[in-house]
């Protein structure tokens, strides 16, 4: 259950997944990193509710749907 604006929202297992290879963790010098605490890896998705940056590995423990991530990679 998520709580947004004082209204509560069900929030189901979203079982879709991002089509981009978990081959894309390299470091680049002009793209986001991952906003994973410690992680270093490029970021391959970004949330349009927060604008944070997820690699491919921690993109899936983001609070937000993944209805709201673009590809970026």
């Amino acid at each position: 259950m998520v709580i947004a604006g004082g209204n509560i929202q069900k929030s189901e297992p979203d079982n879709r997944t991002l089509a981009v290879s978990p081959s894309s963790n390299k470091v680049l010098a002009n793209n986001h990193p991952c906003s994973a605490t410690s992680c270093i890896a490029e970021a391959i998705s970004k949330c349009t509710l927060c604008s944070e940056y997820y690699c491919y590995k921690h993109v899936y423990v983001h609070a937000h749907p993944m209805d709201n991530f673009e590809i970026i990679k």
